[in-house]
């Protein structure tokens, strides 16, 4: 219930809240106890300490009421400046928990997981609200500690009482997305975040109203809801109408212009993924006039934002001097940004300019150590090159591994390899029945170079009968593998490539990556028939899929592949995987 004088809630609710089970209310004294200190905003700046208040304005998060200026969102924290700074302040004794606080903040930027963890814990503990949401965070979609949905409500709720609304909103959350889902608890909880001020808990009330979740469908209330939201300055409602739009979900007709409405609206306002669709739209033409330019310039701020596939797209674009100036260096530096935030595109592809020197300085074993990386990622257009760069250096059974990998994800190209693995036996045990099933999958491709060599192949397994001849009938011929030359920037036409990130770039390298990895190689491949160089009919919608047809010749790299933004959980759009949204989400 709440208390009457401090609007706080005197006893919590809910939590069993096991991945994948029902959520059930429980008193709060029936979990582990929290910590002794109650949680609270006020821990102030050090006035006196220089070097904690210069943490202070390269760190404080955008919420905090006792922040410096306007606060720095996740993304845009200077790491090179704030770790060091933000270490002494932390480690200065007596322990502030606000400078903990602030350089777990940094730790988490940073990708140091564990790290943060134990800086925020120590900051919960000693009662600092900020630290409980981030916690929360943390619990919540399992970083750098096990995902552990009632230890996340536990501290959405200590971060709430704390004085952080936004944490209710996020504890409504849990509700929404349990097993069974409660909508009902969790419109309770928006409702409960908004009369704090929450615009997060707002948006998320909206997004109820958007297809009926738990209260009835209501298209203008959504609307007035999203809008309120943007009018105190969260532009995650409009966002959320631009692919509603976009996609012609919950009833929405789709309208591209009216989509490019609310993207342009909210990138304006600083949305980073609204930057992202904005840049998807003029590189389309969808909803506004075509304009490679414009596209990169928004994709290059999504970028400068820590946006991992907008960093993607504009390495792309300057690959193929498409929207700007070609440049393999300014390519490769971008590649190298997005890798380092977890893209496995960006990893492969900037494993193929390592290994040609393209932009940077060759490094053939840095450039199978990406590859290498974004494989383990489950990536498949990296697990096929892999595979095949194993299958030509006669390492069969590592490329069986790679390729079934891929070939699970149903890549077309996986299939056809390792179609030819079980046809010969190498690597696996001969069976010729699987080696017929993965080349019938992959005769269905989309890429009708896959399909078409899966035909073959299959057609070379099984030949027609030949009447009146008595001649003992002899192995099938396989189709010729394909060893392209290097790729080159003056022998490529990268003037339309496809929407799919190219496997062709692995046929560009072949053995000799491997090779060269195993024994220090120089040597190079040999002229051949591969994607490289090679014409293909694809059906997408331009360069990022759909359902447009056009003809193209595949090259080293692909034209920019920005994945959909999440719409399926419109819960989590907050942490998407393609890049958060400023100062959301306790980080």
């Amino acid at each position: 219930m709440l208390n009457p004088r401090t609007g706080k809630l005197t006893q919590f609710v809910v939590l069993s809240l096991c991945l994948g089970a029902p959520l059930t209310a429980v008193a709060q004294d029936s979990v582990s106890p929290p910590p002794a200190a109650e949680a609270t905003l006020d821990f102030l700046p050090d006035q006196n300490d220089p070097t904690a208040l210069r943490c202070d304005a390269l760190a404080d998060h955008p919420t905090d009421p006792h922040r410096a200026g306007d606060g720095v969102v996740f993304e845009e924290i200077s790491l090179d400046d704030a770790l060091p700074v933000c270490e002494q302040a932390a480690n200065r004794q007596p322990a502030r928990p606000r400078y903990q606080y602030l350089y777990g903040r940094v730790l988490d930027s940073a990708g140091r997981y564990d790290d943060a963890l134990r800086q925020f814990t120590l900051a919960n503990q000693a009662g600092y609200a900020l630290a409980a949401y981030s916690l929360g965070a943390f619990y919540k979609y399992g970083t750098g500690v096990a995902q552990d949905y009632g230890e996340a409500g536990r501290m959405y709720f200590r971060a709430g009482n704390g004085g952080v609304w936004d944490a209710y909103a996020e504890l409504g959350t849990l509700y929404a997305e349990g097993t069974p889902a409660d909508y009902p608890e969790a419109k309770r909880w928006f409702e409960h975040a908004m009369s704090g001020g929450s615009q997060v808990g707002r948006v998320y009330l909206g997004e109820l109203y958007v297809d009926g979740r738990g209260v009835p469908a209501d298209w203008s209330m959504a609307v007035s809801l999203f809008l309120e939201a943007e009018a105190h300055g969260d532009s995650d409602g409009i966002y959320d109408l631009g692919l509603l739009y976009r996609d012609g979900e919950a009833g929405v007709p789709k309208n591209p212009t009216t989509s490019y409405g609310w993207f342009i609206r909210a990138a304006q306002k600083g949305h980073v993924m609204a930057m992202v669709e904005v840049a998807n739209d003029y590189y389309l033409g969808r909803g506004v006039d075509e304009d490679h330019k414009a596209a990169f310039d928004w994709y290059l701020q999504a970028a400068n934002h820590g946006v991992p596939v907008a960093q993607r797209n504009v390495a792309t674009l300057y690959d193929l001097g498409d929207g700007v100036t070609q440049s393999e260096a300014d390519a490769a530096a971008w590649y190298r940004q997005a890798a380092e935030q977890g893209d496995t595109i960006a990893m492969t592809q900037l494993s193929h300019h390592l290994r040609w020197g393209r932009g940077v300085a060759q490094d053939v074993r840095l450039s199978w150590e990406w590859l290498t990386k974004a494989a383990d990622a489950g990536y498949p257009a990296a697990e096929t090159e892999l595979g095949m760069f194993y299958e030509d250096g006669f390492g069969h059974q590592q490329a069986a591994h790679w390729l079934g990998e891929a070939a699970k994800q149903g890549d077309g190209l996986a299939e056809v390899e390792l179609g030819k693995l079980y046809q010969q036996g190498f690597g696996v045990d001969r069976d010729l029945d699987q080696a017929r099933r993965l080349f019938t999958q992959a005769a269905a491709s989309a890429d009708p170079e896959v399909a078409q060599t899966a035909r073959a192949s299959l057609a070379a397994l099984n030949p027609a009968p030949q009447p009146n001849s008595a001649a003992a009938p002899t192995a099938p011929a396989l189709p010729q593998r394909r060893l392209p030359t290097q790729p080159s920037a003056a022998a490529s036409d990268r003037s339309d490539t496809t929407a799919k990130v190219a496997i062709g770039v692995g046929l560009t390298v072949g053995a000799i990556l491997l090779l060269d990895y195993l024994m220090g190689s120089d040597s190079e491949s040999s002229n051949g028939s591969g994607q490289s160089g090679g014409t293909s009919t694809t059906t997408s919608s331009g360069p990022f899929g759909g359902s447009s047809s056009s003809t193209s010749t595949t090259s080293s790299v692909s034209r920019p592949d920005p994945p959909r933004p999440m719409v399926g959980n419109i819960f989590k759009i907050r942490m998407g995987e393609e890049g958060r949204n400023p100062g959301v989400v306790g980080r």
